[in-house]
């Protein structure tokens, strides 16, 4: 909590404030994405980003999901006018990242192999095939791998 808002206040100078959101039941229970959205709607907020179980499951509740999270889910919802729009800021920034890295390294890159099966497999997987357009191999089971 501490992280958002140094980033948000100090950092980047903005005057708002970082309100988690949670489940009545407690800090570990689900969060209801319809619940969710409700309240980014009803707080007049400018957004909101997920960082739990979500990811997927509010996408229906959307009302629009940009190119790059379709498929992979969301971790970023902004708000332009009476609509939330989902992002995926970790493909985002893991794409240019691997596109700076792989002009830089001045290589032809055909494939690629994706070690682990942390929070951001799929995403990563995912970038680097129908993004970059790699053949992509997983050391893991739990994405279904050669994509």
């Amino acid at each position: 909590l501490q992280r958002y808002r140094t980033l948000l206040q100090e950092i980047l100078k903005f005057d708002i404030a970082y309100i988690p959101i949670s489940s009545p039941a407690g800090p570990k229970a689900p969060i209801d994405p319809e619940k969710f959205c409700m309240a980014l709607r009803g707080m007049n907020c400018i957004g909101g980003a997920i960082s739990r179980n979500i990811k997927t499951s509010v996408v229906p509740y959307l009302d629009a999901v940009s190119p790059d999270a379709k498929g992979i889910g969301v971790n970023t919802v902004i708000r332009k006018g009476n609509k939330l729009i989902g992002y995926n800021t970790d493909a985002i920034g893991f794409m240019k990242a691997i596109q700076r890295g792989v002009a830089e390294a001045n290589v032809a890159v055909k494939r690629a192999i994706v070690y682990g099966y942390g929070g951001v497999t799929n995403v990563v997987a995912s970038v680097l095939k129908d993004n970059l357009g790699y053949e992509v191999w997983a050391s893991t089971n739990s994405i279904s791998l050669t994509v």
